[in-house]
This record gives structure tokens, sequence and C-alpha cells, in this order.
């Protein structure tokens, strides 16, 4: 069974197959600290627990600022210069420092490397390190696998750092024990604690412990392989992962495991792109974009619970993506979420590893969940989500206060949805009367949201002052109303009703004319102060280019995001605006590649202008075939969309007719 989706644009390469040779890992490391993406080139398998990477620094001297700086927070940043470790956990894309488990380096020390004797591909990463070492790093889904040769004179140990306890096995062939790593988020519950058991290959001559839970192996020789399994429910448990995951199996085996476990997830789209740079971006974008979340090693009933979830950035792009391209874990997802709240009670904000990290704002779980129920996930309490979403004790003091109302308002939009589809009239009717006041906040003056005191509007106020720039001259005062960004940016943030700001605005006509002008003030990509205009690089913003379908002119969404496409990704270490967040700015690439934009929220996307030539997205139960005809960089506007046969009147699609 096949749906057809047909863009006539105003060469098709033979290739059609995915395959991990058109991921790059290294795309997003690079840039500005303000402004890479904070990706890693190291060892994972698709949504995997352990992400085996090396952690750099800048020189020994230099890498205490560095990690005081809050730099490279994936543990890899392009522009450094030494390897210090190769720790087993970490997050992808975010602007926090967490992860860092049981930390592994070959001779010792921090080690210099270059980027001419390293690489990287889905599964599998290697570098050489000063001192004539060899590192190989693979992985399976809670296991990682170590491989070191050492070809220079100096002798061949290597060093591990649990951060609690770590004791050796008999005969040297292997070791135990429990680590800590206390990150940004984990602090607020006392870390990561995570068990670990792991084994040495051929067997390891000496040991030498400190009180610290630090070791260091004397090798039988001059190469050794370990395998360190973790489990987050004891040490018997870390073993069985061991024993489940690589018994039986060489470095090799692995790798191609790895490899293939890739490759299968690739494959759920295929594309084609007259521009191999296109495909390339494409298929590294879907791979980090299904890094995230984590699968925990548990069982739950029914599905596989999983965690580390930046909802604050993916319920917009990245959970829309996973219902299509992965729906088995956006509805492991679903449940985590859902079993995060029975426990707690609440809805989830930062869901890490075992516990929520609460950071962010507004109510992200619930245009998830709504997203969920109406396309076709049963599997959680509905009813709780919408009466959590209502019960909602709304206080909005100075601090963000816009930026919180609009996100909350997002929510209620969302849970106004999820209630109308459970037949709960009276919460649907609340819900969606409270998401429409936040108008109240919209300053026909300035033409802006903004925040409001006993006394009025709030003063002064400078649209294009950005709270980071605002924060570092201390007068924060002038941008106080604001999560991330500028008054300028969360203009446009009401996405979730057509009308809602084309009415604020007087028109479409008008409404274009300034979204217009805000895409025109974006900065060049990877800049190291975000520009107040258009910011490709944070996630409030990323769906205004599609609102101009709102605004009566598609025309000018095929324009500009066509522009975004091609200038605010490439193929290149610095290939991403900003930090990716879980798969945020990837996700973004994949969907407007294929030509269309989720409305978080509702069942609704947004049609766009695809990049690619041709694309067949296997989804659950049929392909849906993605069809540019006359695609070329030089046709950025479309003449006609029709599906199945049937040409679009309006420039929505909806999730149903795919």
């Amino acid at each position: 069974m096949r749906a057809l989706l047909l863009f006539a644009m105003l060469l098709l390469p033979a290739r059609a197959a995915a395959g991990t040779e058109d991921v790059d890992p290294f795309i997003g490391t690079g840039g500005p600290p303000t402004a890479t993406g904070n990706v890693f080139p190291g060892a994972t398998r698709p949504f995997g627990f352990v992400r085996l990477s090396p952690d750099t620094e800048r020189g020994a001297l230099l890498g205490w600022l560095t990690r005081r700086l809050n730099l490279a927070t994936s543990g890899y940043l392009w522009s450094m210069t030494h390897v210090r470790g190769f720790s087993h956990t970490r997050l992808s894309g975010a602007g926090v420092k967490e992860g860092g488990l049981l930390p592994v380096m070959p001779g010792g020390g921090s080690r210099r490397f270059s980027h001419a004797a390293e690489l990287a591909v889905p599964g599998f990463y290697e570098v050489a390190l000063d001192g004539g070492i060899r590192a190989e790093l693979t992985a399976t889904a809670h296991v990682g696998v170590h491989r070191y040769t050492f070809d220079g004179d100096g002798p061949a140990h290597v060093t591990l750092a649990s951060g609690k306890t770590l004791r050796i096995a008999a005969g040297n062939a292997g070791f135990d024990g429990e680590a800590v790593a206390v990150g940004a988020f984990s602090r607020a519950f006392g870390g990561v604690h995570a068990f670990f058991a792991g084994t040495v290959d051929p067997p390891f001559r000496e040991a030498a412990l400190d009180a610290d839970g630090a070791a260091d192996l004397t090798l039988n020789g001059r190469a050794a392989e370990l395998r360190i399994a973790f489990s987050l429910d004891g040490i018997e448990d870390a073993r069985a992962k061991l024993r489940a995951e690589t018994s039986g199996r060489t470095f090799a085996d692995l790798r191609a495991e790895a490899q293939a476990d890739w490759a299968k997830r690739l494959a759920a789209v295929e594309v084609e792109a007259v521009d191999a740079h296109v495909r390339r971006i494409f298929y590294t974008a879907l791979y980090h974009a299904e890094i995230m979340p984590t699968d925990l090693g548990r069982t739950g009933e029914g599905y596989t619970p999983r965690s580390d979830f930046s909802l604050w950035d993916t319920f917009r792009a990245v959970h829309p993506l996973l219902e299509l391209v992965a729906p088995d874990v956006q509805r492991d997802s679903i449940r985590s979420l859902d079993a995060l709240i029975t426990a707690t009670g609440e809805l989830p904000l930062w869901p890490a590893v075992a516990g929520d990290a609460r950071a962010m704002i507004g109510e992200p779980a619930a245009p998830v969940m709504a997203d969920a129920w109406a396309k076709g996930e049963r599997g959680f309490d509905a009813a709780r989500v919408v009466r959590l979403v209502r019960e909602r004790q709304v206080a909005r003091g100075r601090d963000q206060a816009v930026s919180r109302a609009l996100d909350e308002a997002w929510a209620d939009a969302a849970g106004a949805t999820l209630a109308a589809a459970l037949g709960d009239d009276a919460s649907a009717k609340t819900l969606a009367a409270r998401a429409e006041s936040v108008k109240a906040l919209w300053n026909p003056a300035t033409m802006h949201f903004q925040a409001k005191d006993g006394e009025g509007w709030q003063t002064p106020f400078f649209p294009h002052l950005t709270t980071f720039v605002a924060d570092a001259l201390f007068f924060g005062h002038g941008a106080r109303g604001f999560t991330e960004g500028s008054a300028a940016q969360w203009r446009w943030a009401m996405p979730w009703s057509r009308d809602g700001l084309r009415g604020l605005f007087g028109g479409g006509e008008a409404m274009a004319a300034a979204l217009e002008g805000f895409l025109a003030g974006a900065g060049p990509r990877g800049e190291w102060i975000p520009s107040a205009d258009y910011w490709h690089g944070n996630e409030h913003d990323l769906h205004a280019i599609y609102l101009f379908d709102d605004a009566g002119r598609p025309d000018l969404t095929q324009k500009w995001a066509r522009w975004a496409l091609s200038t605010r990704y490439s193929a290149a270490p610095e290939g991403l605006d900003g930090q990716d967040d879980a798969g945020a700015l990837s996700a973004w690439y994949v969907f407007s590649a294929l030509g269309f934009y989720p409305r978080a929220g509702s069942t609704e996307y947004w049609v766009g202008a695809p990049i690619v030539s041709r694309a067949v997205l296997h989804l659950a139960d049929h392909d849906l075939v993605i069809v540019a005809d006359r695609q070329a960089p030089s046709r950025r506007y479309l003449s006609s969309v029709s599906l199945d046969g049937v040409r679009l009147c309006e420039p929505y699609l909806q999730h149903a007719k795919l």
C-alpha cells in the first residue's frame, strides 16, 4: 500500500537506499562554543544508553578553563586538541554538561590528537593519540567496547575513574563496581549512579587502585580489549547485559552489528537528491534525531522505559518525526512519560535518567501526548493529562513571564485538542479560552507580546535585546519577560492557531511583511552572539518560516524554507547553527527537506518546499512516497501539490491523510 505526495516544482541520481556511509558524525561538532551543535562523534547504537566518545580539552594547561566555561558539553568540540578520556555517557546536543560515566584513558594523562588521524561512522570511532596509541571504540545498547593498541615505547596501561567504587575480579580478567557522574541536571537528584561490570582481554598484569574508585591497569602485552556494561539496577544486571549483548562476538562482529542497527533505522527514509551534500546532511540529521531518548535497560509492562527527554526542544519536531520513522520508540516514550506522571503526579519537563531535571518552561509534555493520542497511541492516561494541564496554577512574575505565558498557552491549546478527542467538552472549552487569553499580552502600540504589571506595560521595552546580551550587561530588566532570546523572536510564538497571529497583526499582508523583515534580519550561521531577529540556533522561533502559510503567503514559506535548508546547515563540522538539543535542529532539517513540518500538538502539517528530489518513508503499515517534480536548486517555488492525485487547495496536510 502506498500514498503519493507530489510536489510540482518550477536528474534523479540512481542511488536510493540509505546507508551509514551517508552519515558524518562530525557535522555539528564545530563552530564557536556559543553556536556549536554540541553533538559527539563517538560510538553508540540508536537510542542506546552507552554513548562512548572522547572527552576533549585544549591542552593540559587550559583543560581546567575548558571545563570551567562549560565548553564541549557533549565532551567533544572540534577546536579542541587533546583527549583526556573516553567516557560512556553524555547527552546529544544539549547546552549543559551531563554524563561522563567511567572515563577510560589509554596511557594515562591528556594526549594530543589530530583530526587527520580520526575516523567516525555510526557505531564506530577511531583516533590515534600522541605516544603511538590507537583507540578504537564501538558499542551495544548498554556496553562500551574499547580496543587499544600501543605502538610506542611507553608502558601499556589504561586508567579508569569510577567516582565511587571499583573492584578487581579474580585472575585480573575484569572488574566491577559503581560509577557516579554529577552533571548540571542530575545534581538535583544526587547525580547518576550506575553499576558496571567489565572484562579485559587478555587479562592485565597488575592493578593499582586508590580510595576514590580509580584504577591504573598495567596490560599484559601491547594491545587489549575492554568491554564494560552498565546497569541502573545492580552489578549482576550489568553482568547479564555484558553476556547478552557481547558474548561470542568479536570486536569486528560488534562493530558490524552497530552499523547494521544504524542502517536499519536510517532505511526508514530513502531519499534522492540532486546535491550530494543534501543527502549527507539529511542522513546525518536523521542519525542525530535517533540518538535520544535513552534506553534505560529496564523492562516495562509492554514497553521499553526511556528517558533523557529534552521536551521543550523535542516536542516541536523530534517527537512528530519519531511518530513517522521510529513509532516503536515514540510509543515507548509516551508510556515512559505516563509512568513518570504516575510517579510524580505532574507533567514532566526534562526527564533525565531516573529523575526529572525540571529544566526550561511551559508544559511541553502536553503537545507530545496530545499528538500521540491524535495519531493513534492509546497506552497512556489521556484524561489525566487534560486534568493536569487544566489544574495548572498560573504564576507569572516578571522573570520570563511572556515566554512562560506563550508556552503554557501552547500546552492549553494541545490540552483542548486532547480533551475534545476524549469528549470532555467542558475542559476543551476552558483550555481553548485560556490559550486565547495570551492575546492580552499583545501590545498594539509595539506590535509585540510584552509583559505587564500592576501599572500597565512593563518598561523599558527593547524588542531587539536578547536575554543573552541583557544578562551579560547586567540590565536584564529590558528582556526579563523572555527566555533564551528576544521579544522579536517570541513575537511568533503562537503557532497553534492558523489565524491567531494574523488577527493580531490586522491581516495576513501585515503579518507577512513583518515576518519577512524578521527573517531578513538573521545573522550568519554560527554567530558568536545570537541575532535578535530570526535565529535558527534555538527552538522558540524554528516554526516561524512556516507561519507564512497562515498569513496566506505559502510562496514565502517556500522561499525561506529553502533559504534555511541551504544556509543554516552544511556538511562541515560547523554545520549546525546552534546546539542540536536532542535532535531538534536535525529534525527540523529532515521534515523541511521532505517538504512539510508539524504544527506540534495537532494532526496538521504546514507545507513547505522539499530540497530532495524523491523520498520514500516506510511508515508502520504503508509507504509514503514524496516526489518533487523537476527539483533543482534554482526552483524554490511550487506550482502545485497533490496527495494521491488530489490537488491541495491549502498549504496544509493532515496526518491521517499521510
